[in-house]
């Protein structure tokens, strides 16, 4: 098995086969003290000097008392990662003296003529190589270190000898050092893949708890999510529900009905307005989060999307009493065009909503090859343990609930902000100061100006001329109201329930339909992306289509944006919607 394990791995491999050492070691002590004793008798016996065989058995006793000495340091000494290798080293010499010791024997004590003491020095050194196998044989360093100068000495004595049956023992001795080098290699290669198997489960384990924790975090967030959209979602359909039955109960002949009327309506509007933003907002969160959103990539005019948003809240800013102001620099950065636009239009938003007295700075910054688009304001700011949790969906600042009208927000602009800027490579950053102000920050490639393109229509649009809209949805109640609205504009209206009526209208007034308007969900097979590209080949090829949809496939969006179809995300604002026809035939940017 060839293991290729992480270099962290390695480390604490070291570690673990250090310890399997040190734990063997006592047991090691007290069987070389007993072998060498045993060996000193059986040399005695066989006619060797007392006096050398005294001499070997105290050099060999003391070196395995500090060997012991050693082990009880080790014991006491926390051995690291950063400190195993020192410690191997360690241990490989003390293995490599301890095989000295006994090798020893094969030099002092060898005899060719005496058959009984050669005997005797073969059985013992087999003895300690079989014990070294085991013993340190979770190092192969160590092994090797002990085995090479235990046995060698006596193998080339009797390999030198001139007895042939002296030779024959040599030979053997070589084998079983062969044998017992390639058995302690396998020991060692077993006991290092089981200590990395071991690493990955304890990985495994760690990575499934953590894939556990996450599972249950988002879970969690979920619920949150869906307590603080249900919660968000029900306030302005409670305000419509008090306002329908003060309406059914209005005398219309009282000479108050008109305005009584206009108030009534006026707070369901507001009603409406506040569950659309909170839709959109949701539908943006849904598609960041599934990946539908593939950022269209180009030069975009900073000036021209500051200028812009800053024009949509002047009227806001003016009736608060806040001064707003637009520092231009003329910059141009790299980002999809229409999520810049959200992600100013967010800040800016934020900031004049929480702002009370003062004023609101937007303006750019140039810091090395980035633009850094930044909205300063004076407002309440926000409180510094708060600010880690600022880009959660749903999560307002402590101080947010001062704001008590139907335009407070929802907590979900700045998720929206820092997801859409990590999708198209930028940054958001912030700084605030409780009772001082805040400042948002998004740095994003800076690149070279180039010649301005048509900016989106909105519904700001000058009404031109009448047109000709083919309408087509399977929901009469959405067919009549659009009719019925379309048709007060001053245009003239042709409604379809399917494609075979879609077909039939075109047929009969292709020459006079301007734009036609698809639900993206019909009965038919066909869906609204198909239904449009089908009107286009019955009427003219350049037929300004809307392809309006209440779901968020990202793969639609991208397929209408190529064939040059406006894409809209239900719930569509008439201002929106009015916006989109005023402009037919004119160059649009690409509408989500």
């Amino acid at each position: 098995m060839d293991v290729q394990p992480h270099i962290a791995h390695e480390k604490d491999l070291l570690t673990h086969q250090l310890e399997i050492l040190a734990h063997n070691m006592v047991g090691v002590t007290l069987g070389s003290l007993l072998l060498a004793s045993g060996s000193a008798i059986m040399l005695v016996l066989s006619g060797m000097p007392i006096q050398r065989i005294l001499g070997w058995l105290l050099v060999s006793s003391a070196y395995q008392m500090i060997r012991l000495g050693a082990f009880y340091r080790f014991k006491h000494v926390a051995i690291t990662p950063a400190n195993a290798k020192r410690w191997a080293f360690g241990a490989t010499t003390a293995s490599g003296l301890a095989g000295l010791s006994w090798g020893a024997l094969g030099v002092l004590f060898f005899d060719a003529d005496n058959p009984l003491t050669s005997a005797i020095l073969a059985i013992v050194l087999s003895a300690m190589m079989a014990s070294a196998t085991n013993s340190v044989g979770a190092y192969w360093p160590a092994h090797l270190a002990f085995s090479l100068p235990c046995s060698l000495p006596f193998t080339m004595q009797c390999l030198l000898a001139p007895t042939l049956t002296i030779q024959v023992l040599g030979g053997l001795s070589l084998l079983y050092f062969g044998f017992t080098t390639s058995y302690a290699r396998g020991i060692a290669r077993s006991i290092r893949e089981s200590l990395l198997l071991r690493y990955e489960n304890a990985a495994l384990v760690e990575s499934l708890q953590r894939a556990k924790e996450l599972a249950e975090a988002a879970n969690q967030a979920k619920t949150r999510f869906l307590a603080a959209a249900s919660h968000d979602l029900r306030q302005p359909i409670h305000a419509m529900n008090l306002s329908l039955p003060v309406l059914r109960k209005l005398d219309l002949g009282s000479p108050h009905a008109p305005r009584a009327i206009q108030e009534v309506t006026g707070r369901m509007q507001v009603a409406l307005d506040t569950m659309g933003k909170l839709l959109h907002s949701l539908l943006d969160v849904s598609r960041l989060e599934a990946g539908y959103l593939v950022p269209q990539l180009q030069p975009c005019s900073v000036s021209s999307v500051m200028n812009t948003v800053v024009d949509q809240v002047r009227a806001q800013a003016e009736a608060k009493g806040i001064d707003i102001r637009v520092a231009d620099q003329g910059e141009w950065v790299l980002c999809d065009e229409v999520m810049l636009h959200s992600m100013v239009s967010n800040l800016v938003h934020n900031a004049v909503r929480y702002t009370d007295q003062g004023g609101v700075l937007v303006g750019t910054r140039r810091r090395g090859d980035r633009i850094a688009i930044e909205v300063w304001d004076t407002g309440r700011g926000i409180p510094a343990e708060e600010l880690p949790r600022l880009c959660e969906e749903f999560f307002q600042a402590s101080n947010a609930y001062l704001e008590r009208s139907p335009t407070r927000g929802f907590g979900l602009g700045l998720a929206i902000v820092r997801r859409m800027a990590a999708l198209t490579g930028g940054e958001l950053t912030i700084r605030s100061r409780l009772g001082r102000g805040s400042r948002f920050s998004i740095a994003l490639p800076a690149r070279a100006p180039v010649c301005a393109r048509p900016t989106m229509i909105n519904g700001d649009a000058t009404r031109s001329r009448s047109r000709t809209l083919l309408v087509v949805d399977n929901d009469v109640h959405i067919l009549g109201a659009m009719r019925e609205l379309m048709t007060r504009w001053g245009h003239r209206v042709l409604v379809a329930r399917n494609m075979e009526e879609a077909r039939k209208q075109a047929s009969d007034h292709a020459a006079q339909i301007d734009m036609a308007l698809i639900d993206f969900h019909l009965n038919d097979q066909t869906t609204g992306l198909e239904a449009a590209l089908i009107m286009r080949e019955l009427i003219r090829q350049d037929l300004p289509l809307v392809v309006m949809m209440g779901d968020t496939p990202g793969d639609v969006t991208q397929k209408a944006q190529q064939a040059g179809i406006c894409v809209f995300h239900k719930p569509v604002s008439p201002t929106a919607l009015e916006g989109i026809i005023e402009a037919a035939g004119k160059p649009l940017m690409p509408c989500r």
